[in-house]
């Protein structure tokens, strides 16, 4: 298999959900969400055998290169579910969660000019997610969440191939992000497998 990463978002909304409205049938092929240096990427990264489907939207990157990138881990602060967190679901997405009704639902129209419903998942006190369980921090369709909460990461945390950990300083400057050690074998067990062998922990 073969490391790729995506094409970045744009001021255009509408590449920008075509890039996730893509990305939404393949989250199997996500290996997490890096940051590369070398190349000054931060986003998704996929694992494919093929990718013929997303031509249009991935790029072959070289894998000694991925082996040297650091990888976002979630530290289950909240802050992205608890407020105005601005997460949806598209309407495949939607399609297996028990719902009675969604309170906001709008249709949008792609990059390649195809219409799709999103289902907004904000409408809870203060824009806290409705799928966000506060008082354990976690949310309750992890399984099936939707790939904005897939591929969106505050890039405040990090580790890298060893399990080392990092955290960010300072904001992005002209697209160097820095990051400094503050812990030796941080990761381990299922931390420091996704790295090497793609099994999500977040």
């Amino acid at each position: 298999m073969t490391y790729y990463i995506v094409s970045e978002p744009t001021d255009d909304e509408r590449w920008n959900m075509y890039l996730l409205y893509k990305l939404s049938f393949h989250k199997d092929k996500i290996v997490g969400v890096y940051y590369i240096p070398r190349i000054r990427y931060y986003g998704p990264v996929l694992k494919l055998d093929n990718a013929s489907d997303l031509s249009d939207i991935v790029k072959q990157i070289d894998t000694n290169m991925f082996n040297v990138s650091l990888k976002m881990i979630c530290m289950r602060c909240g802050w992205c579910c608890e407020k105005n967190c601005g997460a949806f679901m598209f309407e495949h997405e939607a399609e297996s969660i028990e719902l009675e009704s969604w309170s906001n639902v709008r249709t949008v129209r792609l990059y390649n000019g195809e219409k799709v419903k999103i289902y907004y998942l904000d409408s809870g006190r203060y824009g806290r997610c409705i799928f966000y369980d506060s008082r354990n921090r976690r949310c309750i369709i992890h399984d099936r969440k939707p790939i904005i909460c897939i591929v969106t990461y505050c890039a405040r945390y990090a580790i890298d191939a060893e399990g080392n950990l990092y955290v960010r300083e300072g904001r992005a400057i002209n697209g160097i992000i820095r990051f400094k050690k503050v812990q030796t074998g941080y990761a381990h067990g299922r931390d420091k497998e996704h790295h090497n062998n793609n099994t999500s922990t977040t």
